[in-house]
């Protein structure tokens, strides 16, 4: 048999692969090809082949009921979440600060994990769980669709992943069903099953909820959709804009997947390195093919902190609705973002002042490269003006959260 994950991990492929076989879909799902019989684990065929007897409907008006009643108490909520270790990604880590945020209205947090999560995933999960001061909080494992029968009453119930909108449709004993919605992962896909189901979800007649306004203002336009702040790491030194030195070291997030532009890096970074060998290239996210710099592939967060420390640009390429994380973390750590134009706005990245947006060509992008590498004014301007987009995001999360908070309570219709 032809061993697929390991010709996918050496073409730097959309699989992440994580053992001999494919993962199931809960967790690494984002990471699959096309959903077939062999590499569906039971719990979600099951669920596929019971859709028929769900009415969107209907969980669509519970919803609306819900809002339509205010001031509202929320005392509990079960969160459906992918099994995550301490050194969370990106994507869970807006998951762990729902939960703290919530916590601290002294809502009692429920995570509900999904998918033949093993004994020994539990209890990384719980230790994450606990580092991440969220120890209190209850777990539950569901293996089977009737699972969800014994899970206790929440007053919200809320999806984190695409592949976690699937159970919360046949779980009943919540008043109110919540979608955390972090990107339109229908575009995660090549047309087939698997954008099929993940575009499906935005059907359900979910509440929405969302770190990234221009998600919200597409969601809203299906069901109400309430936003929350980014949440993004946070780099221990930051480099002295009057002392930024020569462009020695490039970070790129690289990804083989058409939203991430493959070989848009791919042909800057072969450019690059004839123009500048001296400029050294690191990938990370997966593994670039030739030998134009160093591709890392997946790495712990202190590793990745320290790549955005030594940092000098940062070239971050994304064509979904989600105008990303990494941005953020570059910005913070005084790497120039270099980024795309793309149909939908940049919410906080602008052009001239605190990032480059340019052409999604090879020769713009290595312009806008150019430019930074000569012109040490703009570099300087960039990196100033990149920690102000930071720091004055920074001063107004708390109050973003409590406007989340007065809305989830008070909002209705």
């Amino acid at each position: 048999m032809v061993d697929i994950i390991n010709i996918i991990r050496k073409l730097g492929g959309p699989i992440i692969a994580r053992s001999s076989r494919l993962k199931g879909l809960i967790g690494y799902s984002r990471y699959s090809i096309a959903y077939s019989q062999e590499s569906m684990r039971a719990p979600l065929i099951e669920i596929f082949d019971a859709l028929d007897s769900v009415d969107f409907n209907k969980i669509r008006e519970l919803n609306l009921r819900w809002l339509s009643n205010a001031p509202r108490k929320i005392d509990s909520a079960n969160i459906l979440a992918p099994f995550f270790p301490k050194d969370a990604s990106a994507g869970p880590r807006q998951v762990i600060a729902l939960a703290k945020f919530l916590s601290s209205k002294s809502i009692e947090i429920h995570f509900t994990l999904f998918d033949n999560i093993k004994s020994e995933q539990v209890s990384i999960f719980t230790n994450a769980l606990k580092f991440y001061d969220l120890g209190d909080s209850k777990v539950h494992v569901i293996n089977r669709l009737n699972d969800v029968e014994s899970l206790p009453h929440t007053t919200l119930g809320i999806a984190t992943y695409w592949t976690t909108a699937y159970p919360l449709l046949f779980m009943n004993n919540v008043d109110a069903k919540m979608y955390f919605i972090q990107d339109e992962e229908g575009f995660f896909y090549p047309a087939g099953m698997d954008r099929y189901f993940a575009e499906l979800t935005y059907s359900f007649g979910y509440i929405g909820l969302t770190n990234d306004p221009v998600i919200k203002d597409w969601y809203s336009k299906i069901m109400p959709c309430f936003q929350v702040p980014y949440t993004f790491l946070r780099v221990k030194a930051r480099k002295d804009p009057s002392n930024l030195g020569e462009v020695r070291k490039v970070f790129t997030y690289y990804r083989y997947a058409p939203r991430n532009a493959p070989e848009l890096v791919y042909g800057v970074v072969k450019e690059l390195r004839r123009l500048y060998p001296s400029i050294i290239t690191y990938f990370v996210g997966g593994y670039a093919p030739g030998n134009y710099g160093v591709s890392l592939g997946w790495v712990n967060t202190e590793r990745l902190l320290r790549i955005y420390e030594e940092s000098d640009l940062c070239l971050y390429f994304m064509f979904n609705l989600h105008s990303g994380i990494i941005p953020w973390e570059c910005m913070d750590a005084g790497s120039v973002v270099i980024t795309n134009r793309k149909l939908n706005k940049h919410p906080y990245l602008i052009h001239g002042y605190n990032s480059l947006i340019v052409n999604p060509t090879v020769n713009s992008v290595l312009r806008a490269i150019e430019t930074v590498i000569r012109d040490r004014e703009l570099r300087r301007s960039l990196v100033i003006n990149g920690y102000k987009t930071v720091d004055n995001y920074l001063n107004e999360t708390q109050i973003m959260w409590e406007r989340f908070y007065k809305d989830l309570t008070t909002y209705t219709l």
